[in-house]
């Protein structure tokens, strides 16, 4: 009948089976219980129960089953049997019951009755293993005693049925006198016996371990114990009260007693879950009408000694009796209360608590009310609790569910009945004693309650409840430390609770006030040691006001927290910190002004700005939020009665502190941009001006918001027409777009225009040194381009003479030639960088300018070159200390160098009464690196140039110096170097006119050419024929090479005469077209002559914008002297569509033809120089043919094109040396010094 298969089975025929026996007595079990024919029952062949047959039998099952108890180890099989064969005669005797006479049948069962051991005894003999292992002897013999103490139970059951007889009658028989056995005795005395299996149990496991046991040996017992429950129901037998009376005698004086028996209900009680109906849909289970039992335990509880460990374990197995196997009811939670209310001072942690558990004080705010609002929320499993939960938060777990129980059933007064029976716990005197860990507990408790209901009925008592506790205890005289402790922490429930409050109606002024003015009073005596109240006040502000914005309102006391303490918390906190709240109160002027108010917007500016102006204008980088509230007050500004002077007075303020940080400034900007009111408010050139001023120091995504601002605002609109493509979609520097189509707009416009544009500008770059304070690094770097930039643009719009704070003077005064730069004073190493990496820009910029006739532009030019040339000799890298010098030496307009040269050689080159000026050392050393590279280049143009400058100063100072002084030394290097630039040979010759040349050598100077073979020269066309344009005779020429001078011969000079003559046979000067011939020397220039040689044609022409070199003897300038010494020039190639503009040259540059110069003029061959050399890369690449007038604007040059007529050149000379490699020559001038050499040699004479 009972058998276990496995441990802790729930095997359902074991539930239908107990089921069927409460029922029908077994009769449904399958097997009959009426005897059909001869059977054998314990060895006894029967054909009918009789009663002497019956007697017998008992008395067979009585001896068997002593043997039984006495049998330390048999086989199991042998057991089984004799157990089936005991409880088949049992069966049999309970199928009969009803045919038998009362007094036989009593005899009978007590025969046996007192023969069964109690049900503890098998498991105590043979060990608990016994209940569940079919191995064991003892399973047999414990299972056996489990259903015949059933079996005889459900007999006296049936007698009870069929008579009644007098309880206190005696059993005369083969035993001694009994008390006589009834149905209710055997029930109670087999709960009885349950109940002490049980407690043997119980007291085999630790009590911390008993929440995860059950108080069965096995499924049997389980099954019996729902069995009695069933019977009580219908047998309508009060099995609580047999429960209570039936508990072991030992547990009286046991004080974990309330534990055992909370755990035993605790499993009876989810026998409910099983959920097994009959047919008629009655509850297997039927609970008790009252909660009487559990509400002794729950005294027994309070009565106890209680641990916090075991307090634990009560609450666990206590809760989902109270909150789901049974009918909720307000005593038990408020029962409980009695114990808790006693014990708040106590932080609930048992000895096995690990360190982290000891800490009271959740960290902030927000963690103490999700903590709150974790213990109210429903749980997902009936065993939610732990053990390593503290047993209050129990307490609050079960205090939450009868709250929320009645909650959703909209029992309001019962919620109200509970609220009231926790209040009225706690007096006055309480309240006084309370400690820190206290009104921890006590906030909790009041924080859950509240997050368990949606009444807001008692939240007027919770705050006045909260109210009544005293922020510090002056009696206790705690330590300092304890008593700031305590003040934060109710500071931490206050706000909590305050925070809860805001999701509501309720009006929290009074609340408020009331803390507020008491903790005013303790600033006034601990100072700033209460700044951990503080923050948790600012934490608690910040989830009031989060909530008050969402909501839209803060008409329910939320204002009430803006007072003194919020500036010292702001002032004192760490910046991790103040942020938040910054954050939120920024956040709350998004909120309509009617939400907000007059009075609102006063606190702020009252008890914020101060310490947002102090954020603002400090170079520490602020958080986002301070630029934030600043603009939003700023906008608030805009309404109200004095708007127009606050708006600018705050708007000045901040954009325009020196100290502020750009990305304040920015996100400043883009805030009070999105107001419309404000926008129109604020004039457009400061808008435009902020906008400049932010594209120094951010790029154009960080720019975009305000870009789209700026763009659209009409004053914009005036300076520049920025197609929108390029301002938003491809990435362009804002800043470059801006001047660039400034710069088109003005060059586009008439003087009018011009005018009202330069005063715009003007405007907007006012006061431009003062954008940045003291702007160092990136930011310097960024304000020279921007300079650069603009000045490169459109100088004219940005350069008003008369008036020294436009752009163009704030650019040189205060940035480019600053007064605290000179010569003599040390500057700052990265100030020197930043200039060298403009300032040849600079330099091209000035030189686009009227540097001749404005002296302002004209000094600017020379200070340039004075101030910073000498700053640049300190760079530690040599290419980085000579890049800039060498740029503006080597840039086109040579006229400017011209122009600023001298000025500097005076300064710095030319002597003091034999003595060098100041820091000539280091402008000298410059000087040579200079030639140094020239002559590296083999830029002979440029060397010429060098000459021209500084020649005769340098020769000076080489001579005549101090022989102390290192510059002479350093001079005679450069003169070195000079001398060293003329010893490679040459490749130019002059064609003259050999009776010419004979009158006075050099006189005879018709044109140049270019010796491309020992005996071939080639030159231009229009060079060797006469007026009617008739090639003239060999003889009537000559040609001279190996030396620079047109009017001196040297040692090297090569003169030979001309025996033949090539003209291009398609010639034609108008137009000069295939303007190329040659001309056949008598002599041949030697292998090995020093200073001139051959130099190879190009095979192809180069592309426009290849740098190349012309030289020639011709004129400077248009009309004037041919020069006495070889010179040369660095011009670029030009593509012939631009040439053959309308606007130029209009067609006539066809093939064979060659540009090369500078559009914008300056740079060009000139009278004297056709029929020369354009060189490129080494290479002979051009003729000088023709131009209009000598550096024209517009008209560059026009030259033969040698790769072009290559196949001509071939096939009209030799071509034996056509490709042999030689070199260009230009030297400087020996005259300076053969002249310094008779000075010198005067001097010592």
């Amino acid at each position: 009948m009972f058998d276990c298969k496995s441990a802790n089975s729930y095997e359902l025929p074991g539930l239908e089976s107990i089921q069927n026996i409460s029922r029908d007595g077994g009769r449904s079990l399958g097997l009959s219980l009426e005897l059909d024919g001869p059977t054998i029952i314990l060895g006894t062949e029967v054909h009918q129960l009789y009663e002497p047959v019956l007697f017998e039998l008992s008395t067979i099952a009585r001896e068997r089953i002593e043997k039984l108890k006495f049998f330390q180890r048999k086989k199991c099989s042998s057991i089984r049997l004799q157990r089936q064969e005991i409880t088949r005669f049992l069966r049999v005797v309970l199928g009969n019951a009803t045919n038998i006479t009362t007094q036989i049948l009593h005899k009978s069962v007590s025969a046996i009755l007192y023969a069964l051991p109690e049900l503890v005894e098998p498991l105590r003999k043979y060990g608990w293993n016994s209940a569940w292992d079919k191995d064991f002897t003892g399973y047999e013999v414990y299972h056996g005693v489990l259903e015949w103490h059933w079996l005889l139970m459900l007999t006296l059951k049936e007698e009870k049925e069929c008579t009644e007889k007098t309880k206190s009658e005696q059993v005369h028989g083969i035993i001694d006198w009994k008390p006589r056995k009834t149905f209710a005795s055997m029930y109670r005395d087999l709960m009885g016996h349950m109940l002490d299996l049980t407690y043997h149990q119980f007291r085999l496991h630790a009590v911390e371990d008993i929440t995860t046991k059950i108080p069965y040996p096995c499924d049997c017992v389980k099954h019996m114990w729902l069995g009695l429950m069933i019977l009580a129901d219908t047998e309508k037998y009060d099995f609580w009260k047999c429960f209570n009376e039936s508990m072991p005698p030992t547990l009286k004086d046991k004080p974990d007693a309330y534990l055992f028996k909370i755990w035993q209900i605790n499993a009876l009680a989810k026998l409910h879950e099983q959920k097994l109906k009959l047919v008629d849909e009655t509850s297997l289970v039927t609970l008790p009408n009252s909660h009487t039992v559990i509400d002794d335990i729950v005294k027994d509880f309070l009565k106890s000694n209680v641990k916090e460990s075991h307090a634990r374990v009560f609450m666990i197995l206590l809760k989902p009796i109270v909150t789901v196997l049974w009918p909720a009811r307000i005593e038990v939670v408020t029962t409980l209360w009695d114990y808790y209310s006693v014990q708040l001072n106590s932080s609930f942690l048992a000895a096995t608590d690990s360190l982290e558990a000891m800490g009271c004080v959740s960290p902030s705010v927000q963690g103490f009310i999700e903590q709150a609002a974790a213990l109210a929320a429903p749980d997902t499993a009936h065993d939610g609790l732990d053990v390593q939960k503290n047993s209050f938060q129990m307490f609050l777990k079960l205090l939450s569910w009868i709250i929320r129980h009645y909650t959703a059933q909209a029992h309001k007064k019962k919620v109200q009945i509970i609220f009231n029976r926790i209040f009225v716990k706690i007096g006055p005197k309480k309240y006084e004693n309370m400690t820190e860990q206290a009104i921890y507990n006590l906030g909790l408790m009041l924080l859950t309650m509240i997050s368990a209901t949606s009444f807001d009925n008692d939240y007027s008592r919770v705050s006045t409840i909260i109210q009544l506790v005293p922020l510090t205890n002056e009696a206790m005289k705690l330590p300092l430390e304890h008593t700031i402790k305590r003040i934060t922490v109710a500071a931490q429930v206050h706000m909590g609770l305050l925070a809860l409050f805001s999701s509501t109606s309720f009006n929290k002024t009074a609340h408020i006030g009331g803390f507020l003015k008491n903790f005013d009073v303790l600033y006034q005596k601990y100072g700033d040691r209460m700044h951990p109240a503080m923050a948790m006040m600012a934490e608690g502000m910040c989830l009031i006001y989060s909530k008050a914005i969402a909501q839209q309102s803060f008409d329910r006391g939320e204002i009430c927290l803006l007072r003194p303490w919020v500036l010292k918390y702001l002032r004192h906190s760490s910046s991790d910190k103040w942020p938040k709240l910054v954050d939120v109160l920024s956040d709350s002027l998004n909120c309509s002004q009617a939400a907000l108010g007059e009075e609102y917007i006063g606190l702020i500016n009252q008890h914020v700005m101060p310490f947002v102006k102090e954020k603002f204008l400090n170079k520490t980088i602020a958080p986002p939020c301070i630029a934030r509230i600043a603009a939003r007050m700023t906008t608030y500004s805009v309404t109200s009665k004095a708007a127009n002077n606050q708006l600018s007075t705050l708007f000045n303020t901040y954009v325009n502190a020196p100290e502020a940080g750009s990305e304040q400034v920015l996100l400043y900007l883009k805030e009070i941009t999105q107001c419309s009111k404000t926008l129109a408010a604020i004039e457009q050139k400061l808008l435009i001006r902020q906008w400049l001023k932010m594209g120094i120091v951010f790029d154009c995504d960080s720019l975009l918001e305000l870009t789209r601002v700026v763009y659209a605002l009409e004053e914009f609109k005036a300076l520049c027409e920025i197609p929108e493509y390029d301002m938003f979609e491809c990435k362009a520097v804002p800043m470059k777009l801006f001047f660039r189509f400034v710069g088109k707009r003005y060059h586009e416009a008439d003087s009018a225009v011009q005018m009202e544009m330069k005063m715009k500008l003007h405007a907007i770059f006012e006061n431009l040194n003062k954008w940045f304070s003291e702007p160092k690094g990136i930011i310097r770097q960024r304000i020279l381009a921007v300079l650069v930039l603009a000045l490169k643009e459109c100088p004219q719009a940005f350069y008003i003479k008369s008036n020294l704070s436009c752009m163009y003077h704030i650019a040189f005064q205060h940035f480019l030639l600053p007064f605290s730069v000179l010569v003599d004073r040390d500057v700052q190493h990265d100030l020197i960088e930043d200039i060298a990496k403009v300032w040849h820009s600079v330099m091209d910029i000035l030189a686009s300018m009227d540097y001749r006739h404005d002296p302002i532009v004209g000094d600017n030019a020379c200070n340039m070159l004075n101030k910073w040339v000498p700053q640049f000799a300190k760079l530690p890298s040599l290419n980085d200390a000579l890049r800039p010098l060498m740029l503006f030496f080597c840039g086109r307009n040579e006229d400017f160098v011209l122009f600023t040269m001298p000025r500097f050689v005076t300064t710095f080159v030319d002597l003091n009464r034999c003595l060098p000026k100041p820091y000539a050392v280091e402008v000298m050393q410059m000087l040579r690196n200079l030639i140094k590279y020239l002559v590296k280049q083999k830029d002979y143009g440029k060397i010429t140039l060098f000459i021209r400058t500084l020649g005769l100063a340098v020769t000076q100072h080489g001579y005549m110096c101090n022989v102390t002084y290192p510059t002479r030394e350093i001079a005679m290097e450069i003169l070195f170097e000079l001398l060293a630039s003329t010893d490679e040979p040459s490749s130019s010759v002059s064609v003259r006119s050999k009776s010419g040349d004979m009158r006075g050598f050099g006189r005879g100077h018709i044109c140049g050419g270019s010796l491309i073979t020992p005996s071939t020269v080639l030159t231009a066309a229009h060079c060797l024929v006469d007026d009617r344009d008739v090639p003239r005779l060999a003889s009537f020429f000559r040609v001279v090479g190996g030396s620079i001078y047109r009017n001196v011969q040297t040692e090297n000079t090569f003169i030979s005469d001309v025996k033949r003559i090539v003209v291009h046979n398609k010639y034609k000067p108008k137009g000069f077209l295939n303007d190329i011939g040659m001309m056949m020397l008598s002599i041949a220039v030697g292998a090995n002559h020093p200073s001139l040689q051959p130099i190879a044609t190009i095979v192809q022409t180069p592309p426009a914008g290849t740098r190349c070199r012309v030289s020639g003897w011709g004129t400077i300038i248009y009309d004037g002297p041919s020069s006495d010494i070889l010179q040369a020039v660095n011009i670029s190639l030009i593509a012939r569509e631009r040439c053959n503009d309308p606007s130029s040259y209009g067609g006539s540059i066809v093939q064979g033809m060659i540009c090369a110069g500078n559009m914008s003029g300056g740079q060009d061959a000139c009278q004297g120089d056709s029929g020369g050399p354009l060189v490129c890369n080494g290479l002979l690449t051009g003729v000088v043919s023709h131009g209009v007038d000598c550096a024209r604007p517009g008209f560059p040059g026009v030259y033969s094109d040698v790769a072009y007529f290559r196949d001509w050149i071939i096939k009209n000379h030799s071509p034996s040396s056509l490709f042999q490699s030689s070199f260009l020559i230009i030297g400087m001038s020996l005259f300076y010094i053969v002249m310094m050499r008779v000075v010198d040699s005067r001097l010592h004479s």
